[in-house]
């Protein structure tokens, strides 16, 4: 919507946008995994409880942390991150959560040099992966959608996985903004 005076704080508007270019983001990798859920595995997905998106397989468990930013990674974007994926390890570890966890960063954007020095040194557990545009996904990570480098190639590429529904009943596009609106309902904590 566009109005006929300046904002008050161009800085604040930035941030406000960038939050909710965030979340969008991650509603929509939220689409994209329930999309590719078709055809493969994947038992149910919950939102917004433990991590971002959680995807259960039979055996596995896949916690996946959704980041956008504007430049690539760093090691501070991912603290809080690393510290529950560890917690969510120990259970798996001791009987309390069933199968094998496997932790993703999903983003935008890379890992910048400090992180990527990281990891290739090995400081990170061997089931943290990283996945963002560009990249080849690993096969075990096959029911997860491509990382995107904006929202409207996010959108494009949800539509392209809403066109293989088969079936379908709505326009693609509209079933992605469906399923949007049902993940971020979600993601509220709402069970309907």
């Amino acid at each position: 919507m566009s109005v006929d005076y300046p904002t008050l704080d161009e800085a604040q508007e930035k941030r406000i946008a960038a939050v909710h270019g965030g979340f969008l983001y991650q509603h929509l990798f939220a689409v994209g995994c329930l999309l590719k859920a078709n055809g493969s595995d994947v038992s149910h997905l919950v939102i917004e409880r433990d991590e971002d998106v959680e995807i259960a397989l039979a055996d596995t468990r896949i916690y996946v942390q959704v980041k956008t930013r504007v430049e690539p990674l760093v090691p501070s974007d991912l603290n809080t991150a690393f510290d529950r994926f560890q917690q969510l390890r120990d259970q798996h570890t001791q009987g309390q959560r069933h199968g094998t966890a496997v932790f993703v960063v999903a983003s935008n954007q890379p890992p910048g040099p400090k992180l990527s020095a990281s990891i290739e040194r090995k400081e990170l557990a061997d089931d943290v992966h990283f996945i963002y545009p560009g990249q080849a996904m690993p096969t075990e990570l096959a029911c997860l959608p491509a990382c995107q480098p904006d929202l409207a190639r996010m959108v494009a590429d949800c539509v392209r996985l809403a066109e293989m529904v088969p079936h379908g009943v709505l326009v693609p596009e509209s079933l992605v903004w469906k399923l949007a609106g049902k993940v971020q309902a979600a993601a509220t904590g709402r069970e309907d």
